[in-house]
């Protein structure tokens, strides 16, 4: 591996860092890119990238089977087969794409050569245990849609494969961003996000350690976060306009509807409702923590939860097996509802300003909803330090709020047994006597 600067004679001479690397190849050893069906090259280990806001799509050519040529070997044709009944050569090789990391917003050229060099070669490769990777099929054509990452910088690589012996491609790296004069990315983080993100886990703070007990409040607080959830689906696929414009869209008409039905609790009294209703977003994020979770796991029939249907009836059948707790212990399941969401909504205001693949727990099901074809893409996360810190957090967290809140409540009645309404005009009628009788 070799470190040069030249002086870019097209950019005011300015000073560009080039990682040159000369990489050997065992004998015998698959060939990266040896069978191209769509490059010019005759043999083509470049991977390609395109991005856009939401996905990034991994392409690159078929490999080869090796070959000695210290034997008087020739490199095979793709469509050679050991046998009738055997597949043509290409699809023999097995391929597994995987992606290191950078910090978030991490622009330093030292820090990338750092994370090329981690993806270089199959040693280097085998060496990081930390390494997100997805195994795809050995025939097809080589395409793979994954997250975006936008204004991290990702480095992806191809690992292929036969016979107990393997070979990398030549590395990509992208940012999924347009870039500054300054070398940053453009607009990745708006003022909206860094605003209502400190929000976000103050509101979470609140639902975890004292919603049931100031249960008035936590019907306006919690009715709000979900409209403006619901809304912001409904803006984010029928309104064509910024980021910061469907936010904030979605947050008047949430503050509005949370409105009307505090109004409606303050006059009837009625508390089930509402416990169904926050027990059905917990439901949501219950599931949308499964399948997070179940992303980690390397088995390939995991595409059947990509099938829309499969997620919408997962999601229904989860909210309504906790659902049946919430009608016969009410405050028992408001207490865990508000902890377990409160504690979530902590983490997600954190995860702005931090890696963590975290806030993907409630960012894929609103992409999924919102972004045509999202669902097909694979959740090949890293799970780094970082989330091992939030999750003991995310844990901590929603056990400290669901103490407190136990301990706040023992002694009192589960939920008002009069309307709000009705409390306010006991009083108001207290205090005219009062200001009578003086």
């Amino acid at each position: 591996v070799y470190y040069v600067t030249v002086s870019c004679e097209y950019c005011n001479n300015t000073e560009i860092a080039i990682l040159v690397a000369v990489v050997t190849v065992d004998t015998n050893a698959p060939i990266p890119g040896g069978c191209t069906l769509t490059s010019s090259i005759e043999t083509d280990p470049n991977i390609r990238l395109n991005f856009t806001t939401y996905t990034t799509t991994v392409r690159f050519e078929d490999g080869n089977l090796g070959y000695d040529p210290l034997k008087g070997e020739f490199p095979l044709s793709c469509t050679h087969r050991e046998s009738h009944d055997s597949p043509p050569s290409y699809k023999l090789i097995e391929y597994v794409v995987y992606h290191r990391l950078l910090n978030i917003r991490d622009y330093n050229t030292d820090d990338l050569f750092d994370a090329i060099e981690d993806v270089l070669t199959e040693k280097s490769i085998k060496k990081q245990q930390d390494l997100a990777r997805v195994k795809m099929d050995a025939g097809g054509y080589k395409k793979l849609v994954v997250d975006s990452y936008a204004g991290d910088g990702v480095v992806y690589n191809v690992l292929a494969s036969n016979d107990g012996r393997a070979t990398a491609y030549v590395p990509a790296v992208t940012y999924a961003c347009e870039f500054e004069s300054d070398g940053t990315c453009k607009g990745v983080l708006p003022v909206v996000d860094i605003v209502i993100s400190p929000l976000i886990s103050l509101i979470g703070l609140f639902l975890c350690l004292t919603a049931h007990r100031l249960w008035h409040i936590e019907v306006y607080i919690f009715s709000v976060v979900i409209f403006v959830i619901v809304f912001y689906l409904i803006t984010s696929n029928f309104i064509a306009s910024t980021h910061t414009v469907r936010i904030t869209v979605a947050v008047i008409i949430g503050l509005w509807f949370g409105l009307m039905l505090f109004l409606f609790w303050f006059f009837t009294g009625w508390y089930l409702p509402f416990v169904l209703l926050f027990t059905s977003s917990s439901g949501l994020l219950v599931t949308a923590t499964m399948l997070y979770i179940i992303s980690f796991i390397p088995v390939d029939s995991l595409s059947f939860f990509k099938i829309s249907y499969v997620y919408g009836l997962l999601i229904v059948c989860v909210t309504v097996v906790l659902l049946i707790p919430a009608v016969l212990f009410p405050r028992a399941m408001n207490i865990f509802t508000s902890s377990f969401v409160g504690s979530y909504l902590v983490i997600f205001g954190i995860g702005t300003f931090v890696l963590t693949s975290l806030t993907q727990i409630l960012m894929r099901v609103i992409k999924n909803a919102t972004v045509s074809g999202y669902m097909k893409t694979d959740a090949n996360y890293p799970f780094q330090i970082n989330d091992i810190i939030l999750v003991i957090l995310w844990f901590l967290v929603m056990v400290t709020g669901i103490i407190i809140q136990v301990l706040l409540v023992r002694k009192r009645e589960p939920f008002p047994k009069t309307t709000l309404y009705s409390q306010c005009r006991k009083k108001l009628n207290k205090r005219r006597q009062y200001g009578s009788n003086d």
